[in-house]
């Protein structure tokens, strides 16, 4: 059983959510709207994405990107259940998805030595972001932002730069709704395959903080921000 404990109670309301040409948006304030931070992120990839969709075909591409999409939204689902202490198995779930959620579990056993919050919805004025962050608690006794991510093959460390962006974000959003610091983030990436296993990236907040301000402005060019 996972230990709740937060530093401070969060105080918070469920954000409305709406989608504009794509996009995710939240809002913060009445007739406040602010992109979610996946929205804003998805700049840096757009190039990539669409080469990637001319190679393959826009059928292939829309098939893998669904599969891609259910699959981790499943395993996001056991992440959340699992720490929250719930029961884990939902009528339906897919044989492929729990066997992903099962490489995570150990190590949260082991290491998740106190839970913060779980699917909260955070915003940051000064960066005129928002989301849903996976987890924040303690890794191995450190605070941190913790984000839960499923990929068909390995990831390449130089490959994750948005994710570490994400972790960032999150605990700015944190800092200024709590007052409560967070300096470490922690990419948990479930992989595929026959063999599933688990990759664990840690990264220091500071560090992403000023890249993750120059892709918002990039976004805010392109789009109308917060």
């Amino acid at each position: 059983m996972f230990v709740h404990e937060p530093p401070i109670e969060l105080k918070y309301s469920p954000l409305s959510v709406s989608y504009e040409n794509g996009d995710r948006f939240y809002e913060v304030e009445p007739g406040v709207l602010c992109p979610s931070i996946t929205s804003v992120l998805s700049v840096n990839s757009k190039e990539s994405i669409a080469k990637w969709r001319k190679r393959v075909g826009d059928e292939e591409a829309n098939k893998v990107s669904l599969k891609a999409r259910f699959r981790g939204n499943e395993v996001h689902d056991l992440c959340e259940r699992f720490v929250k202490n719930e029961d884990q198995l939902i009528t339906g779930q897919q044989p492929t998805s729990i066997e992903m959620f099962n490489v995570l579990k150990p190590s949260l056993e082991k290491y998740l030595t106190k839970v913060y919050h779980v699917e909260v919805p955070l915003y940051s004025v000064s960066l005129g972001i928002a989301g849903r962050v996976d987890l924040i608690g303690e890794w191995m006794g450190i605070p941190a932002i913790i984000d839960f991510k499923t990929s068909a093959k390995p990831k390449r460390e130089s490959w994750i730069s948005n994710y570490y962006m994400q972790c960032a974000g999150y605990s700015v959003m944190y800092e200024e709704m709590t007052g409560v610091k967070i300096e470490h983030g922690l990419v948990l990436i479930s992989v595929a395959g026959d063999m599933p296993k688990m990759q664990a990236f840690p990264a220091p907040v500071k560090d992403w903080i000023e890249p993750l301000k120059d892709t918002i402005r990039r976004y805010n060019d392109e789009n109308q921000g917060c």
